[in-house]
């Protein structure tokens, strides 16, 4: 599976997870490129006070989303960034062309 095809999953999972114990259920996400560079942002819905992830419940279903994100984020020199807010949380991701090879394709 594409780099940035696992990274868009695991963004969308984790929300839509997440977002499912929220009232208003709310999911959103935007792509953008410019200068080989990917930006992704993710936002979703959380409830107030919840850290916007969904909880493991001691199963090993959920968890590898984030050391995926980070694997890919390394792997093209990018960033990512996450922001917990008042019921909502964002994930911004930002990824680097490397040499000729296309991020996307």
């Amino acid at each position: 599976v594409d780099d940035i095809t696992q990274v868009i999953y695991n963004l969308l999972d984790n929300a839509i997870a997440a977002a499912g114990a929220a009232e208003p259920k709310q999911v959103g996400l935007t792509m953008q490129t410019a200068d080989g560079a990917l930006s992704i942002l993710c936002r979703n819905s959380c409830g107030k006070g919840a850290e916007g992830t969904a909880v493991n419940q001691g199963k090993m279903t959920r968890g590898n989303g984030r050391g995926i994100i980070n694997r890919v984020v390394k792997k093209y020199g990018g960033e990512m960034e996450t922001q917990p807010g008042d019921g909502c949380y964002t994930v911004s991701v930002m990824v680097f062309a490397k040499g000729e090879a296309p991020i996307m394709t």
